[in-house]
């Protein structure tokens, strides 16, 4: 999860305001090394999460990335829709990051949240992407 969500930012600059994220991140590794990360995702809300991080104090790499899922729904009503692992799926049960097991569910829960009125965008690699 720590390198799949490198991915949310350029797609949040791509996205439009009240559109959909697909993020498929495998995560054979689980969550990663940071605890923060899966306290926070896991545990709080995107306000919640925004509100923490301005306090420098907090900052770790596990704050940081949950910022990065926080963001896109608070800043453009964006749904994050998260493809992955099972026990990830599970993990994330009944959060603000829905998290599904195949992309075909997850292509219905984005047209069902931008009333089928999206267009797609696929970033193939975007941790190496660079918006101009």
């Amino acid at each position: 999860m720590v390198q799949g969500k490198k991915a949310l930012i350029p797609a949040e600059e791509t996205v439009n305001p009240r559109g959909a994220i697909i993020l498929l991140a495998e995560c054979q590794e689980g969550w990663g090394a940071e605890p923060t990360f899966k306290e926070w995702l896991t545990g709080l809300s995107p306000e919640e999460i925004l509100l923490r991080v301005r306090n420098k104090a907090l900052f770790s790499l596990g704050a940081h990335g949950a910022y990065l899922f926080a963001k896109p729904p608070i800043e453009k009503g964006v749904k994050v829709i998260l493809v992955t692992n099972p026990q990830i799926v599970t993990d994330l049960k009944g959060n603000f990051v829905t998290a599904v097991s195949s992309p075909d569910e997850a292509m219905e829960i984005a047209r069902r949240h931008t009333s089928g009125q999206a267009s797609v965008t696929i970033l193939r690699k975007s941790r190496r992407l660079i918006l101009a």
